[in-house]
């Protein structure tokens, strides 16, 4: 049984493993917007997503409305949430409920109260009607902006050696190997990261090789070992 180390870039012969569930995206503008009612002459409808979370919009004797609808990304989770800031100064991430997530497109409604009531109301749509979010009263009708940030599964890791075949380790991945495998083919290790083997690799099939093809440090700690 022979197992050769081949060294294409840099290859040290340390590290953990962050475990990482998710993954987010950030989407400032919506895919589809426009607006309807009274708006303010100095601070129209248009600063509510013009990407600026310094400005904002206002209704003005009566009720200004923006609408703001967005594509659901590929493969996102029910937990994307949507940011939004009103009149309080501060962003929210607002969760949105499942009954608005279930429709396509994912569509948002902000209404903007003036003329003496003065507050500013937050809305989805799910397949009835609009359902309120959020709510701020008390002279804080001011719509500065909104925004989504979508929720995705986190791309797996390469940490765990295949069954059969040659293994394709992504050294950002940052593995930290802990557990006994077997290794049945040969295995490849690309990019840029740091790796650790605390257990034993046996190397079940003839002529094998681990080729590190980036700048990676692969340390074999206490209790690792490569057999064959």
């Amino acid at each position: 049984m022979k197992i050769t180390l081949v060294l294409f870039l840099i290859g040290i012969l340390l590290i953990s493993v962050q475990a990482v569930n998710s993954a987010w995206t950030y989407q400032e503008n919506p895919d589809a917007n426009f607006c309807e009612g009274s708006w303010g002459g100095t601070q129209p409808c248009a600063l509510t997503y013009d990407g600026d979370w310094d400005t904002y919009g206002w209704g003005t004797a009566g009720t200004g409305i923006v609408y703001l609808n967005y594509t659901h990304l590929s493969d996102s989770l029910n937990s994307s949430l949507w940011q939004i800031k009103d009149g309080e100064g501060v962003s929210n991430n607002l969760t949105i409920p499942q009954g608005c997530w279930d429709q396509t497109p994912l569509e948002f409604k902000v209404e903007s109260q003036g003329g003496g009531s003065y507050h500013s109301l937050w809305y989805c749509k799910n397949s009835t009607g609009w359902e309120l979010v959020r709510e701020i009263q008390d002279t804080w009708l001011m719509v500065y902006e909104e925004a989504m940030w979508w929720d995705t599964p986190a791309p797996e890791d390469t940490c765990t050696p295949p069954a059969t075949g040659n293994y394709a380790v992504t050294a950002s991945d940052n593995c930290q190997w802990t557990e006994n495998d077997n290794i049945p083919g040969n295995v490849t290790i690309s990019g840029t990261g740091s790796l650790s083997l605390s257990a034993n690799w046996t190397f079940t099939g003839n002529n094998q090789y681990i080729f590190i093809d980036g700048v990676v440090e692969f340390a074999i700690l206490s209790g690792g070992s490569l057999n064959g």
